[in-house]
């Protein structure tokens, strides 16, 4: 694969999947900075109790209780006024009376509750109500008495911290900008590692591709013997299954090929080296040029025309070009026709067990050359003193007809080769005696071409069993 391809996947993957991260991190931040900004703020804090200035927590109540002797809770109130203008900002001076009731020092918009355990709770809210803050206070409290000595309430006096002591509106504010920013933080780190991770898994997922590319790549060059390494059992995992099995059919393929040209070179040169001696023979007036001499020209002539023939047979059946007019054909006579026809039929017995109500639908000129072809070969192999065994059965769809020799049989490595082109058990065999090697493989593309199947079954010293499927009639 050229670099700029993966690149080019790799950015795809990178940026699609990047902008849909990015997307949600983003949109999932502005709801909630809009969830936070409208929803009940918190903050909970302890005010800071210090020395009172002007005489202290003490001096204080004494004041406050001179002016409820004076003017009740209305002098309480300027007094409590007067002193936190005094005390400075962030100071707070609350009173309740004796019922826990708030009196004095609660700013407009403010709650004030007294707890039983003295607490102080102070909430305050924003002019349009989206934002509340609360500040518990947990500072000692001061009694306040009137003339006669009687309790009438209490004094609370503290410093509220600074981050508390601005408004609430302002507070809700700080509260949504530091929520914002936080946010914001988190979407683009967020982004950053959604891209790098996008990155990392990019090119995992490509670099088994890359190879898988670069092995075809070699593949295209003639290097057919390349494999690639299995990692995973993913789909990149089946997809490198599937090329490594793609490549070892090629390889046999391309060694196939290597082996038929060099078989068809063998078988053409026999013969035509035969013919070629034969008439130089004649030339040179060696030979006579009588009968024998010319029959023996013919029949090198028959030799290759038949070689040609069958290899046309072979290159139409593989091309699925081979004209076939399928007909009802009556099975018991086609085979004895076929038995009969057969050179060496009449040396070796040949047992038909075909019930003569059997039919299949087949080419005629066709049954007879997959009949010819297997009745022979089983013959070339059962030898003198042999027998061979002829038989056929039917099922619902298809008859299938058995070919049984008692000859040597076949070896299991060779059982899976019987019906390829050029393959002979013996190389060592001649022409006459074991044939080009075609006779098979003309056999199986016929019979599939006709819509069957094609077998052998054996066991070295008891003989080979082929068998073949057609359409029953």
């Amino acid at each position: 694969m050229r670099p700029e391809l993966v690149g080019g996947i790799r950015g795809r993957i990178v940026t699609w999947v990047g902008l849909v991260v990015v997307a949600a991190v983003a949109a999932i931040g502005y709801y909630t900075t809009r969830v936070a900004e409208g929803t009940f703020v918190r903050m909970e804090s302890v005010a800071e109790v210090v020395e009172v200035p002007g005489g202290g927590l003490a001096a204080l109540g004494e004041g406050l209780e001179l002016a409820f002797r004076r003017g009740a809770w209305a002098g309480v109130r300027t007094a409590v006024r007067r002193q936190a203008a005094d005390l400075g900002p962030g100071w707070r001076i609350l009173v309740f009376d004796a019922a826990g009731n708030p009196v004095s020092g609660a700013d407009p918009g403010q709650q004030v509750h007294l707890g039983a355990d003295g607490e102080v709770t102070v909430i305050e809210a924003t002019p349009d109500g989206s934002a509340e803050n609360v500040l518990e206070v947990r500072a000692p409290s001061i009694g306040l008495s009137d003339a006669t000595g009687s309790e009438i309430g209490s004094v609370h006096v503290f410093q509220v911290p600074d981050e508390v002591a601005v408004e609430p509106a302002a507070r809700a504010e700080r509260f949504a900008g530091a929520l914002r920013q936080s946010v914001l933080i988190g979407v683009i780190v967020a982004g950053a590692l959604a891209l790098i991770l996008t990155w990392f898994t990019a090119t995992r997922i490509l670099r088994p591709v890359a190879v898988l590319t670069r092995s075809a790549e070699r593949m295209a060059r003639g290097e057919l013997a390349v494999r690639v390494p299995i990692e995973s059992h993913d789909e990149l995992g089946a997809l490198g299954e599937a090329f490594n099995a793609m490549a070892e059919s090629l390889e046999k393929l391309e060694e196939s090929r290597r082996d038929m040209i060099s078989d068809i070179a063998h078988e053409l040169r026999t013969p035509l080296t035969n013919v070629r001696c034969q008439l130089e023979a004649l030339q040179d007036g060696l030979t006579p040029l009588d009968r024998s001499a010319v029959d023996s020209l013919h029949e090198e002539v028959l030799l290759l025309a038949r070689l040609v023939d069958d290899l046309r047979d072979l290159a139409l059946a593989s091309s699925q070009e081979l004209d076939l007019d399928p007909v009802r054909v009556v099975l018991a006579p086609a085979v004895r026709r076929a038995g009969e026809a057969v050179p060496g039929a009449d040396e070796t017995p040949i047992r038909y067990t075909v019930p003569e109500d059997l039919a299949v639908i087949v080419d005629d000129a066709r049954l007879q050359q997959i009949l010819r072809n297997l009745i022979g070969n089983a013959l070339r192999h059962a030898g003198s003193g042999g027998e061979v065994a002829v038989s056929a059965k039917a099922d619902e769809r298809f008859v299938r007809i058995e070919i049984q020799d008692n000859g040597e049989g076949l070896a299991p490595e060779h059982l899976d080769r019987v019906f390829e082109r050029f393959f002979r058990t013996d190389r060592s065999r001649s022409r006459e005696t074991g044939g080009a090697g075609l006779g098979l493989a003309i056999v199986k593309q016929l019979v599939e071409a006709h819509g069957g199947q094609v077998g052998a079954a054996s066991r070295p010293g008891h003989g080979a069993r082929f068998w073949f499927s057609l359409p029953s009639g």
